[in-house]
Formats: C-alpha cells, structure tokens, sequence
C-alpha cells in the first residue's frame, strides 16, 4: 500500500464559534465543534467531525490489520484539566489484503472536555493525527482550536450533532461478562487461538465483533466461526499479542442491530502459550 505524508500545521481557530471552519484535506475535511452550554457539572461536550468523499475512509483507535489510528493531544489549551476522545464502533473493510477498522461518509468522534475552572473561558488546542485512505494510504495532522466561554447562547443544531454523536457510543458494560459467554483461549487446528462467544439474536451479517489488546498489540481481526441458534462464535489467532506476562487486558467491542456494546475483561495465559513467547 502506497503512503503519502500530509502535514496540515496552520491551526484552525474558532473564537466564541460552536465549531471551527471546515479543514480540507486529501478525500475530505475535518472540523471541531462542540455543544453550545456546558453540562451542569462544568463539562463541555464536543465532536470531532470528520466528512469524507465517495471511496474514502479513515481508521479507529485500533485500525485493524492495517491503517493509522486516529489519536489526539491537547498540548498548550488553557484551562483544560482533562480532555477525552471517544469512539464510535467502527465497521470492518477489507482491501483483499487485509481487514481494517474504518469509518467512511461522515463520522463525529465524541470529546468530553473538562475545564479547569467552569469561571473562565477555556481554549482547547488540539492535534489530531490520523489516516485517509483511497486507492493510497495518505497519514496527516491538523491542528484545531476551539474556545470554551464561561456561558453561550443555545444552537439547537450544534448541540443535535453532539448529542447524535454521544448517543451513537457502544454502552459500556457493568458487570463481569457482560453479553460474553466464552472469552478463553482454546486449542485451534494448528495454535491456539483466542475463543470468544456471544449471545446474539440477529443474522449473522448484522453482528461483529472487535478486539483489542494490551498497548502494543498488533493483532488482528475475529473471524466469525459459527453461529449456534442465538450464539456468535469468533476465533482470533493470538499473533500479535504480548505474551510476556501473566494475562491479556482486553478490550471487545461487539456490534448488533440493537447497538454497540464495549466490554473490558483480563484473561490469563496458559503456560505453554507463555512458553511460545
């Protein structure tokens, strides 16, 4: 895959905007924005929104076998504490080569920007680095600001975009399996391979799932094994995992009709996976 490098350095500033102005890029244009009040307990909520042209696609935070993740920093904002960028679940693409993690037409990604102080007005300086990708793989960088004011005047479309957009996040689970039957690493037909199992009532074109590992993986994508009445059985090779510890921090995002579910578990290795690291 052909890579091109794109470095968009001049920052887009909104002043007291709801959003800065659309930034063009190579297949599309980018843009910050956030809601028109703060929530009550001195957050703002805010979108990074991206639109993107016929045939192109950016990535997730994984981006799957393939691709550049999409990832923020807020170095030099003033009055920001905290600032988070959340994710909606993305859909799997394959080139013929590999399988990423993508977003095509148009996607906001969430942000929950947390001021210092609700009694000044905040500015948040943001860079984003991310990939577009056609027919070619482009990496770029943008650099975004946007003020925060102590108050503002309600925009009923502004806050639409960012309430659709939060709403679109997989709900987080709460209890120890979440909708997960199996997650454990079982014998497959040549290595073992990480087993995961889920209960699911919906065809199997309108279920997926997708998996995460400690910082540093780089593995791949769950293939569909079976479906059992209303049970989806994915195998993962486990290429692409560190094995030089005790277990796996995963994170799995599966993906139904009904929504989008994100559930955080640990799994131990069995020794003789260790002893192959």
């Amino acid at each position: 895959m052909a890579i091109l490098a794109v470095s968009l350095s001049s920052p887009a500033v909104a002043d007291l905007a709801i959003g800065t102005e659309w930034q063009r890029m190579e297949g599309g244009a980018v843009r910050l924005i956030r809601a028109s009040t703060a929530e009550p307990d001195g957050t703002y909520k805010a979108g990074l929104e991206f639109k993107l042209e016929p045939g192109w696609h950016t990535y997730w935070r994984y981006p799957g076998e393939a691709g550049i993740p999409t990832e923020a920093t807020f170095s030099g904002s003033t009055n920001l504490a905290d600032a988070e960028l959340l994710f909606p679940a993305p859909k799997r693409y394959s080139d013929g080569f590999s399988t990423s993690l993508v977003y095509k037409d148009r996607v906001v990604l969430p942000l929950v920007l947390q001021r210092e102080s609700a009694n000044r007005t905040a500015v948040v300086n943001m860079t984003v680095s991310f990939g577009v990708c056609q027919h070619i793989c482009i990496p770029a960088e943008q650099q975004l600001s946007l003020v925060l004011p102590r108050t503002g005047a309600a925009d009923p479309d502004a806050d639409a975009i960012i309430n659709s957009a939060f709403a679109s996040l997989p709900a987080r689970t709460t209890d120890e399996a979440g909708p997960f039957s199996k997650v454990e690493i079982v014998e497959g037909e040549a290595k073992p391979v990480l087993a995961i199992a889920a209960a699911v009532s919906a065809p199997q074109d309108a279920v997926d799932l997708f998996v995460e590992g400690p910082a540093g993986s780089y593995n791949g994508v769950p293939e569909l094994v079976e479906m059992d009445q209303n049970t989806a059985h994915w195998h993962l090779p486990l290429t692409g995992f560190p094995r030089s510890q005790d277990g796996l921090d995963l994170t799995l995002t599966l993906v139904t009709p009904n929504g989008s579910v994100e559930h955080k578990t640990h799994i131990p290795l069995p020794d003789e996976v260790k002893k192959k690291s």
